[in-house]
């Protein structure tokens, strides 16, 4: 509604056009909507891109030049992102590449680089939501079953639900990544490439 009523005014375009969705794997109330996190996967981050050029260029018709040139540079920076994220998951055993995280937040990810998302411990990308004891006792089953070697939990969460699965579950904890923000200046992780970069390596460590 906020769009709309701003296209009567202003030209709108979605970053996310042609983006195919990816749908949420649980819980059962959320079945058929869509996963919003797209940026996970460079890919899309590409897309958006050339959404936003074509959007500036159609307003902006002197500053072309400029969007296309700039695109095109950052165009490379997400291929070459893209490589740099294909390799470090590569050096995973295929087996170990098992992904249990607080929100349901990393789905482009895993299917761009070839995770199994196990489950998340909060099965929602709504923050207010909790699990049922049920739930979670089914996720700990899974991560038993599983093997899976670790629980990752975003920044800013609380991260005690998740320690008291791990000790259940007999795996570690990492409360190390970002999942919906940027990182402090200075952090490595306040530029999109150095998000993904980071929050790729952290994976990669606790799963080895």
């Amino acid at each position: 509604d906020i769009l709309t009523k701003m296209g009567r005014s202003k030209p709108v375009y979605a970053a996310a056009e042609e983006i195919p969705p990816l749908r949420l794997r649980e819980p059962a109330e959320f079945a058929g909507l869509y996963d919003p996190h797209i940026w996970f996967d460079p890919t899309n981050a590409k897309t958006m891109v050339e959404n936003v050029r074509r959007g500036l260029e159609e307003v902006d018709p002197e500053g072309g030049e400029v969007y296309r040139r700039n695109a095109a540079a950052y165009q490379e920076q997400l291929d070459q992102l893209d490589a740099d994220l294909r390799a470090l998951f590569g050096g995973v055993p295929r087996e170990r590449l098992k992904l249990v995280t607080y929100h349901e937040t990393f789905g482009y990810l895993a299917d761009r680089y070839g995770l199994s998302y196990v489950g998340a411990i909060i099965p929602s990308v709504a923050t207010g939501a909790e699990p049922s004891p049920r739930q979670l006792g089914e996720l700990i089953g899974r991560i038993k079953e599983q093997g899976v070697r670790a629980i990752f939990v975003e920044g800013g969460a609380d991260p005690k639900l998740a320690e008291q699965i791990g000790r259940e579950a007999g795996v570690l904890v990492y409360a190390n990544l970002y999942g919906d923000g940027l990182g402090p200046l200075g952090s490595g992780a306040d530029t999109y490439i150095g998000m993904m970069l980071i929050d790729a390596r952290n994976l990669v460590n606790g799963l080895k």
